[in-house]
């Protein structure tokens, strides 16, 4: 399960059902250290409790490349996991 929190160009996602009342709070620490190794090495750049800032400068080209890096990273967490 996913769920996430955005603000204007900011978006905190969180690896559990629904998000935390407060980052602090959240129970997915394991899940999330390893997506945020493995974004890293898919070459995107976030916060390691899952924030990532959005631009208007990405085009669809770019938001989709960043979508395939993310499921890529993301396909890598489950390999870790299960």
């Amino acid at each position: 399960p996913i769920s996430v929190n955005r603000s204007g160009s900011l978006m905190n996602f969180f690896f559990q059902d629904q998000s935390p009342t407060a980052v602090v709070k959240r129970n997915d620490g394991r899940a999330m250290s390893r997506f945020y190794l493995a974004a890293l090495n898919h070459g995107l750049i976030m916060a390691s409790r899952g924030l990532f800032a959005l631009s208007t400068v990405m085009d669809e080209a770019l938001i989709d490349e960043v979508g395939e890096r993310a499921a890529a990273a993301m396909a890598d967490v489950a390999e870790e996991l299960n």
